[in-house]
């Protein structure tokens, strides 16, 4: 942190007030209502109002410093300069335990050891606090020592940023604590600052006493200095926050000191919808893979899906319009659940893609085979033997055997239209001795 700071002497009383009872019409006596004009009990109550205050502010200041040696947990007075000659002292000793609260590491030097480790470490302190980085602890350096962890009370103001020190990753619109310590002072100022735009923007007035700012991170008053006026403070690696005294951010004349370095404003982490799930399913207990069916069946194909905001089917990859089965239309593109009625002609697959807001799919698909879109295989035929064939004209299915003997039959295949009044034959169509089976459209 660099650091400028206000000097000046103040002198305490050592005594209270003490009013006799009997006074002149003065700020000293306690019964100004006594005296005999209204301007005389006014000016005798401003008076002793200006006293009792600067009462006030002296006792205020005694106690901020006694306040601020209860609360540090270590001190010491850095009264020697140190350097590698002091290697092995206790001194050095204290030096590594405020460098340690500094968090600034003195490896690989360990106990009192003043040697690489331990000057590199000081000339990291120095560069927080803008002195000159020798790597030797003279008066200045031990001056800031003092000022952070000294065990004689402090009579000069000043404030020193302990977080955002630099390095930090804060995330936009979540609350952090801006820390500092001081002494001596009232209110302070609270902005943030981007040095690459020399764009500060103005937060907060607290106490100083307060030692502590719970920012929601991005947030701010109003402009003290930028190029653009934006709702909240722009995402980037180059913020630093800045206390000040006073009305001018500049002013670094007066108690004053910003991070150390600068942090990143990162914008919330979004996180994803759950993915959408699709299953789907046709009625009525088919199964297989492809599904065999015969030409003109009709089936419901249903399907349901989670976390998912819409859902499309297709028929082999190309987007289905409303079905219309039996003169009622299907409306059932985007829905998340529905069942359609379709009338199989030929082979097909049907695919019913969901997504989600984020834009994550889920598929799942059905195919079926259409049996009388193949020609009857050679089999059917007895070896010149004629059998036995039925012909449902309802599903437009024949049902063969290769004998002429009970049971199942040996083929079934689909050809042709259900319920279209056309008569089945047999024959051999093209001379070629074999006869497979025809329909006539009468």
């Amino acid at each position: 942190m660099k650091i400028s700071t206000l000097v000046f002497s103040v002198v305490l009383a050592t005594a209270v007030l003490v009013f006799a009872p009997t006074t002149p019409a003065s700020a000293q006596t306690t019964d100004c209502l006594s005296l005999a004009t209204t301007d005389q009990q006014i000016a005798c109550l401003t008076n002793l109002i200006a006293e009792l205050t600067a009462q006030v502010n002296a006792l205020t200041v005694q106690q901020t410093a006694s306040n601020a040696q209860v609360s540090k947990a270590w001190c010491h007075d850095f009264n020697t300069n140190l350097g590698w000659a002091q290697s092995g002292s206790a001194e050095v000793g204290y030096l590594h335990t405020a460098l340690e609260k500094e968090g600034i590491s003195y490896a690989p030097d360990t106990g009192n050891t003043y040697y690489t480790g331990t000057s590199n470490a000081v000339i990291v302190f120095q560069g927080y606090y803008g002195i000159y980085q020798g790597g030797y602890v003279g008066p200045q350096t031990r001056a800031q020592l003092n000022v952070l962890y000294g065990c004689t009370p402090a009579t000069t103001p000043y404030v020193l940023i302990t977080t955002p020190n630099g390095g930090e990753t804060l995330v936009s619109g979540q609350t952090y604590n801006i820390t500092w310590r001081q002494y001596g002072l009232g209110n302070i100022n609270i902005a943030a600052s981007d040095p690459v735009t020399s764009g500060k923007y103005f937060i907060a007035t607290v106490p100083a006493s307060n030692t502590g700012y719970a920012w929601t991170v991005g947030n701010y008053t109003w402009v003290l200095n930028a190029i653009a006026n934006t709702p909240t403070l722009p995402l980037g690696n180059n913020w630093q926050i800045e206390i000040y005294t006073g009305t001018n951010p500049d002013n670094v004349s007066v108690p004053h000191d910003y991070s150390n370095t600068t942090f990143s404003i990162v914008s919330a982490a979004v996180t994803p919808p759950p993915a959408p799930t699709v299953n789907l399913q046709v009625a009525g207990g088919y199964v297989g893979s492809p599904i065999p069916v015969q030409s003109g069946t009709v089936v419901d194909i249903r399907w349901t899906s989670t976390n998912a905001t819409s859902c499309y089917a297709y028929a082999n990859s190309v987007l289905m319009n409303n079905v219309v089965v039996d003169g009622v239309a299907n409306n059932f593109q985007g829905q998340t659940s529905a069942t359609i009625s379709v009338q199989l002609r030929t082979d097909i697959t049907y695919t019913v893609t969901c997504s989600n807001s984020a834009g994550q799919q889920a598929s799942s698909g059905v195919s079926f085979h259409v049996t009388d879109a193949v020609q009857p295989p050679a089999s059917i035929v007895g070896g010149g033997v004629e059998s036995i064939g039925l012909y449902d004209p309802t599903t437009a299915v024949f049902y063969l055997k290769n004998t002429n003997t009970g049971g199942y039959s040996d083929t079934t295949f689909g050809y042709g239209s259900a319920n279209a009044g056309w008569t089945p034959f047999a024959g051999d169509w093209n001379a070629d001795s074999t006869d497979t089976v025809g329909l006539y459209d009468q």
